[in-house]
């Protein structure tokens, strides 16, 4: 197994293409089975809506201009660039999976439509390049409360496979919505959980 993750050493910046193409030689020398793909989401989260009312990030992107808006500048501007730089090498990764008969698993926070406020968030799945891993590719696609598999928060996600045991998931298909972009599905209303665990930063004591 081979995990590629800055966090965990600095060679594995994902920002310098001479690595993904390591990685596709890689995949077209047959040393994998399955990647796992997961680019960033944070110039996606929904909570960036939230900007008028609390201070924090703004949003960068929304379902008019799910690529960026072209009026950005500076810091979002460049971190824009980065993630869909990000986005584009995961499809073009995918595609060499399809190449070589390599499977792969993508995964992305679900697109639940519009939010309380009346935005209108961007997500990766509204991306032709997602449409046509299913229409072309038969790709799977299915979401999830990730609270049901033991996480601490519910966390609404989408995965798009090429694995068929996928099939035997629940919720299955693309997200839903009304002529609104109320969210109906396939996820249900709730998780059903009825609280959920949360976790409070320790504070250390200050000695003078």
């Amino acid at each position: 197994m081979r995990e590629v993750d800055i966090e965990r050493n600095e060679a594995d910046d994902l920002l310098q293409q001479k690595l993904w193409r390591e990685i596709w030689e890689e995949l077209r020398q047959g040393m994998y089975d399955v990647v796992i793909v997961t680019p960033p989401c944070n110039s996606f989260s929904r909570a960036r809506c939230n900007a008028h009312a609390t201070p924090g990030p703004v949003p960068v992107r929304n379902v008019c201009h799910p690529w960026c808006f072209p009026w950005l500048a500076g810091n979002n501007k460049q971190l824009v660039v980065d993630h869909n730089f990000l986005l584009i090498q995961c499809f073009n990764t995918m595609d060499v999976c399809i190449e070589v008969g390599c499977d792969f698993l993508f995964e992305h926070p679900e697109d639940l439509g519009v939010t309380s406020t009346g935005e209108r968030p961007a997500s990766v799945w509204q991306l032709e390049q997602m449409r046509k891993l299913v229409e072309v590719h038969q790709a799977i696609t299915f979401a999830i409360y990730q609270c049901h598999f033991g996480a601490d928060s519910p966390k609404p996600t989408r995965f798009l496979t090429s694995l068929q045991l996928a099939k035997s998931f629940p919720c299955q298909g693309w997200p839903q919505f009304d002529e609104f972009r109320n969210y109906l599905g396939p996820l249900p209303h709730s998780c059903s959980h009825k609280f959920h665990v949360i976790f409070f930063p320790r504070v250390w004591p200050i000695t003078l």
